[in-house]
C-alpha cells in the first residue's frame, strides 16, 4: 500500500513538473511573439512630425513599456502606461535581437526585453511585464500540488479499506485456525465465491480440515479400541492366572503325595494329574485362540455331572491339604429344580 502510495506521488510530481514546464514555455513563447510583434511594430514606423515626438497615435498597447534612443544613445521617447517601475535596460543597446529576462529598477518585477534598430538610426527597446506568466504558472503549481494531495488522500483512505475488505476473509481464516488449535475441529472456514481466490482457499482448507478430523476420529477410534482390547486381554490373563494357580497347586499335591507314599490310589492320582493337565491345556487353547481373535470365545452350554465336579474337588482339597478335615455341603438343589 505505502509503495502504491510512493509510486502515484513520484508519478503526480513527474506529471506536474511536466505540466509546468510546458505551460511556462508556451506563456513564455507567446509572450515573446507579442513582444517581438510590438518591437518591430515600433522600430518601423514612420517618423513623427518635430516638434511633437510622441503623439497618442503612436502610444503603444499598455503590456508595453518603450524607449527609445537616438543614433548618440540619448533617450527620445519613454513609455510606461502603468504604474510600476520601469525596467532596469542598459544604456548601451545590449539587450540584443532576441528577448531576455531582465529586472525592474526595484527589483520586483520581471520583464522581457528585446531591441530593434528603428528608422531613425537609433534603437527602439520594447519590454513587457511578465509578471501575470509567473502568477499564472505559480497558481497551476498551487493547484497541482493541491490535487496531488486530493488524490493521494482519496487514494490512501480507498486503498486502506479495498485492503482491510480484501483481507478480513483472511482475518476470518486466522480466527478459525486458532479456535481449531483450541481444539474445535468441526469449526470451519466461511465458504466465498470459488472464483476467487480467497473462495479456493477457503474451500481447499475446508476439506483439508474435513480429513483431519476424520483422521482424528479413526485415531480416536483406533485407541478406545486397542484400549478397550488390552483391557480385555489384561482382565482374561488375570482370570487365566488365576484358574491356572489351582490346577498346578493341585498337580503338586498329588505330585508330593505320591513322592512321600501317602496315595493308596495310584490309578486315581494319576487320573487328577492328567485331568488337571488337561484343564490346564484347555486354558492355553483359550490363550492362543483369544490372541488369535481378539474376542471373547463363545460360551458352551452343555450338561455336566456334579457328582464328578464333587468329587474331583473332595480329592483335590485332600492332595492340597490332607491333614485338614473338609465338610462339603451342595445347596444348589432349589437352582437345579428351577
Amino acid at each position: 500500500m505505502v509503495g502504491t502510495l510512493v509510486l502515484v506521488a513520484l508519478g503526480l510530481v513527474a506529471s506536474g513538473i511536466a505540466v509546468t514546464t510546458t505551460m511556462q514555455r508556451t506563456m513564455m513563447n507567446r509572450a515573446d511573439r507579442e513582444l517581438i510583434d510590438a518591437a518591430n511594430g515600433w522600430a518601423n514606423r514612420p517618423p513623427p512630425p518635430p516638434p511633437a515626438f510622441e503623439t497618442t497615435r503612436h502610444r503603444p498597447p499598455s503590456l508595453f513599456f518603450i524607449r527609445t534612443t537616438d543614433d548618440r544613445g540619448r533617450v527620445v521617447i519613454m513609455l510606461n502606461d502603468r504604474a510600476r517601475a520601469d525596467p532596469d535596460l542598459p544604456f548601451d543597446n545590449d539587450v540584443g535581437g532576441r528577448p531576455v529576462t531582465v529586472r525592474s529598477s526595484d527589483g520586483g518585477t520581471e520583464w522581457r526585453a528585446v531591441s530593434r534598430h528603428d528608422a531613425l538610426g537609433g534603437y527602439t527597446t520594447v519590454a513587457r511585464d511578465i509578471t501575470d506568466v509567473r502568477t499564472t504558472v505559480r497558481d497551476l503549481l498551487w493547484l497541482q500540488v493541491a490535487i496531488g494531495i486530493a488524490v493521494l488522500t482519496v487514494l490512501g483512505v480507498a486503498g486502506y479499506w479495498l485492503v482491510h475488505r480484501s483481507l478480513r476473509p483472511l482475518a476470518e481464516v486466522e480466527a478459525t485456525a486458532a479456535d481449531i488449535a483450541a481444539g474445535h475441529l468441526d469449526r470451519r472456514v466461511p465458504e466465498r465465491d470459488p472464483r476467487t481466490e480467497v473462495g479456493r482457499l477457503s474451500l481447499a482448507l475446508n476439506g483439508m480440515l474435513a480429513q483431519i478430523q476424520r483422521a482424528v476420529a479413526d485415531s480416536e477410534k483406533s485407541a478406545k479400541a486397542a484400549r478397550t482390547s488390552e483391557e480385555r486381554m489384561r482382565r482374561f490373563i488375570t482370570d487365566a492366572s488365576h484358574e491356572l494357580r489351582t490346577p498346578l497347586t493341585t498337580i503338586r499335591g498329588y505330585a508330593e503325595l505320591y513322592r512321600q507314599g501317602a496315595a493308596t490310589d495310584t490309578e486315581l492320582v494319576l487320573g487328577r494329574i492328567e485331568g488337571e493337565s488337561t484343564r490346564m491345556g484347555q486354558l492355553v487353547e483359550d490363550l492362543l485362540l483369544l490372541a488369535r481373535l481378539d474376542a471373547h470365545r463363545p460360551m458352551e452350554q452343555r450338561l455336566v455331572d456334579l457328582l464328578v465336579l464333587a468329587t474331583d474337588a473332595v480329592h483335590d482339597a485332600k492332595a492340597t491339604a490332607p491333614n485338614v478335615m473338609w465338610n462339603w455341603r451342595c445347596s444348589m438343589a432349589r437352582a437345579l429344580r428351577r
